[in-house]
């Protein structure tokens, strides 16, 4: 199950985004600290993204990440400087667009802390074990409905 090239330069397109016009970081300034391990033209099984500077953390994994065959997108850390500030909140919209474009059904939170596991709640992930996940039509429905609700 491989992701192809231009899957692997859409997710780190899509982060970058995120980290650039969302978190407002200057991606020349903070110089190599995105980091896209495994990117690979033949394709790969596995993608982890990682960003860490001032305070922001973020770091996700995609694809086959227990071998079983299944696309999977995992939240492994995501931790922002400012809180309660909605970016939790654009990252999720931002990988549901992604998953749903590129066909990840499930999206995972790993959750060993109450933050981690409060936040998933608060979206509809359910939790098993030390992750809570959700499908991806479920997180949209979700993310639209929190959205119609503040209007």
């Amino acid at each position: 199950m491989l992701i192809d090239y231009e899957e692997q330069k859409a997710l780190l397109k899509s982060i970058e985004d995120f980290i650039s016009l969302d978190l407002g970081h200057d991606l020349k300034k903070v110089g190599y600290s995105l980091n896209c391990r495994f990117m690979n033209p033949e394709g790969v099984n596995t993608l982890t993204i990682f960003f860490e500077k001032y305070g922001d953390h973020v770091y996700i994994k995609f694809g086959d990440l227990y071998g079983q065959g299944i696309k999977e997108l995992e939240i492994s850390v995501i931790g922002f400087k400012k809180t309660k500030k909605g970016y939790g909140t654009l990252l999720l919209s931002r990988l549901a667009d992604i998953a749903e474009k590129y066909n990840y059904p499930i999206i995972s939170i790993h959750a060993p802390n109450a933050n981690s596991i409060a936040f998933g709640e608060k979206f509809g992930f359910k939790m098993y074990g030390n992750y809570m996940d959700i499908t991806v039509a479920d997180l949209k429905r979700n993310l639209l409905a929190r959205k119609e609700a503040k209007f």
